[in-house]
């Protein structure tokens, strides 16, 4: 009934149909000019990959700076940080069996630094920690992808438990960021160290994520390969745009509070 009321209203009001095409095609012109833009700056796409490793590792610097000289894990999800590890030690793992690539050095930097930020937060700094705050059930979250892994996974020539090893690390990279965003949310203000490590996040998987569709557009057959044929290819460029989609309302306030001059981020109600 609601879709043949919206087909009638669309017939009614052509012009409205219109300028909905149109404002379609520029959202589609704009993104394809700003993909190309970017090669253009960056020249090597590959650079962007760099870019988006020194970014991360930027932002990791900042959570040691916040757990070793402030000694406070105050705003920081350790689910967030377990389930990082989670992710990091599976694809380090894959890395190790299937094929290196550059994530390797930095990935093993990422996992050492946050069972670092772990512990410390465990033991050392753990009466800094909002416990309360941060109950986000890791139940919605590592079944889901351990059961997606199974269903959705590359087909390629490696076995099978590799390949449902990396998806699952891939739809953990995905997911990972949830509890922390769910405990900024309940505590609305974010200082700093914890902000820049968010946004530092978000930046490097943007940079990451573009780098992906120029490769995929120009059709490297290196990167082809190792995604394999079927949908793995369309699932992971979903998971980099998801992730990338649930970071962008407090990317928004952080830029704001940035240009402001304002030190900490206020989240709305």
């Amino acid at each position: 009934m609601g879709l043949t009321s919206n087909r009638k209203r669309s017939r009614a009001n052509p012009v409205e149909w219109v300028d909905k095409q149109i404002a379609r095609g520029k959202t589609i012109f704009i993104v394809t000019a700003s993909l190309w833009f970017v090669k253009l700056v960056f020249g090597n796409v590959n650079t962007l990959v760099i870019a988006a490793e020194v970014v991360r590792l930027m932002g990791l610097g900042c959570l040691v700076h916040k757990i070793a000289k402030e000694e406070s894990c105050a705003g920081l999800s350790l689910k967030s940080q377990m389930i990082t590890a989670m992710y990091l030690f599976v694809r380090l793992y894959c890395s190790s069996v299937m094929q290196q690539n550059v994530h390797v050095f930095p990935d093993f930097f990422a996992l050492v630094v946050t069972l670092w930020v772990l512990c410390k937060s465990h033991f050392k700094l753990r009466s800094t920690y909002s416990k309360d705050l941060d109950h986000f059930p890791l139940t919605y979250l590592l079944p889901p992808c351990a059961l997606l892994s199974v269903i959705l996974h590359p087909r390629t020539a490696y076995p099978i438990i590799h390949r449902m090893l990396w998806a699952f690390s891939v739809y953990l990279e995905t997911v990972q960021v949830l509890p922390q965003l769910n405990l900024m949310q309940a505590i609305r203000v974010i200082e700093p160290q914890t902000a820049h490590y968010v946004f530092a996040l978000g930046l490097s998987r943007f940079l990451n994520c573009i780098h992906y569709v120029i490769r995929m557009v120009e059709g490297n057959k290196s990167m082809l390969k190792i995604l394999g044929p079927g949908v793995w290819a369309g699932v992971t460029l979903a998971s980099q745009m998801i992730s990338i989609f649930m970071l962008g309302d407090f990317t928004f306030y952080y830029l704001k509070s940035l240009m402001n001059g304002q030190r900490l981020v206020r989240l709305p109600v």
